[in-house]
């Protein structure tokens, strides 16, 4: 087995925290610490799951021939 046949899976990029987390669900008193951070945060975690799946469809394909 090669290094580019392994396929390296993170398990803890908690997936299954729902995407606005930290904007609709926290109590009120916490909210406002966590605003503007909240949207780069979601923008960070769009951005990884987009590239996570360009890699994994590379690895498909690749497989695939």
């Amino acid at each position: 087995m090669e290094r580019d046949d392994l396929i390296l899976i993170s398990v803890d990029d908690h997936i299954i925290e729902p995407p606005d987390m930290f904007v609709n669900h926290l109590p009120e008193r916490y909210k406002h610490p966590f605003a503007p951070f909240a949207h780069k945060l979601e923008a960070f975690r769009s951005k990884a799951r987009s590239k996570a799946r360009s890699k994994a469809r590379a690895a498909a394909a690749g497989a695939a021939r």
